[in-house]
């Protein structure tokens, strides 16, 4: 990773648009992490990443759940939370901590303005 890049980490079940979002973000400068199940997201120690993007459904754990552990782990509870999902949950999803909720389907533009806002001023993690 080259230094001063965000690392941003991707739960995403469709390789479609885990692939989409993980293109776009990398050109818009960021480096990218992505699988396609939030489980692992749960096992990670130590290398964080500077912001989190989840889909609400996960096809091993809800992404509202993670969302919720991520807030309660010392070592996350500050990281920023991107929820993406196509039903209307704006509301569970702050309820569950996450920093911004975007409704699919959406404009690249409006989540790597979302991902620059949260990223903004975040120091680098290691």
């Amino acid at each position: 990773m080259q230094a001063g890049k965000k690392r941003i980490l991707i739960a995403e079940p469709d390789p479609d648009m885990l692939f989409i979002v993980g293109t776009a973000l990398q050109k818009a400068g960021y480096s990218v992490e992505a699988n396609a199940a939030g489980v692992c997201i749960l096992d990670q120690e130590n290398s964080w990443p500077d912001l989190f993007i989840l889909d609400k459904d996960l096809p091993t754990i809800d992404g509202l759940a993670v969302c919720k552990y991520l807030r309660i782990k010392q070592d996350t509870r500050e990281i920023p939370i991107i929820v993406l999902s196509s039903y209307a949950i704006r509301d569970k999803a702050r309820k569950a901590g996450a920093t911004a909720f975007i409704r699919k389907p959406f404009q690249m533009q409006e989540l790597l303005k979302s991902v620059e806002k949260c990223t903004n001023g975040q120091r680098q993690r290691g």
